[in-house]
């Protein structure tokens, strides 16, 4: 949509009629057919703008939802990490909630673990020939404005998938500095058992291969590449 608007100003700097969609079956000599053209556009784009817009916001009410459950049991266990000895029931229910926060990751991965790696896919080939378009016409905007959206686009996902995987470290930290020591030998060998499978890293991933976070953005998109 981005792409469009900028498209449209830029031919209409040009002194052209801005119009980049072109409806067919829509004889061109009919009153006001630019303006038709132009509104025609405009609710085109207003459509795609609401469908991506729909898209990112449902994807984003999950990682906010897995990185608020992370917080909850962060501060419970800050809480109560004194009360473990008295209470090993405290315990149990550390446990069942992590791996309620484990189950809630999953299951996000294998909704969008296929469209992060096409997302990775398209977009590092589309970033390379619209940086390769750029160094044509480097006073097109539009080019600009491309590499925007494709930045942007590929941002969003590496940032929850970072947020969510510095969360769950330090929800694991926190898990390993209460007193589990001083439980009984039959409790620490449970909490041993919990504390080797918090250990893993948990996160997104592209296809269950690619991490998907901040380090994985900078390898599609290294700094290096902006320079001219």
């Amino acid at each position: 949509m981005i792409v469009i608007g900028c498209f449209a100003t830029a031919n209409t700097i040009d002194g052209k009629t801005g119009l980049t969609i072109q409806v067919p079956l829509i004889p061109s000599d009919i009153p006001n057919y630019t303006q038709i053209m132009l509104f025609i556009q405009f609710i085109f784009c207003a459509f795609i703008g609401a469908h991506v817009f729909c898209s990112d916001v449902s994807v984003a009410f999950f990682g906010f939802e897995i990185m608020g459950a992370a917080d909850i049991l962060y501060d419970y266990i800050l809480a109560n990490k004194n009360r473990i000895e008295e209470d090993p029931d405290l315990l149990k229910i550390i446990t069942i909630r992590y791996c309620e926060i484990v189950d809630i990751i999953k299951r996000f991965n294998s909704i969008i673990s296929v469209m992060n790696l096409v997302q990775f896919v398209t977009s590092a080939f589309l970033s390379f020939a619209i940086f390769f378009i750029i160094r044509l016409n480097p006073k097109n905007p539009v080019g600009y404005s491309s590499a925007l959206c494709v930045l942007v686009q590929l941002f969003i996902p590496c940032v929850f998938g970072e947020f969510i995987k510095n969360k769950m470290e330090r929800l694991s930290m926190t898990m390993y500095l209460t007193n589990w020591y001083d439980l009984s030998l039959k409790n620490q060998k449970s909490f041993l058992i919990v504390l080797g499978m918090i250990q893993r890293e948990y996160g997104l991933r592209a296809a269950g291969m690619y991490d998907v976070n901040i380090y994985t953005f900078i390898e599609v998109f290294p700094p290096k590449f902006y320079e001219n």
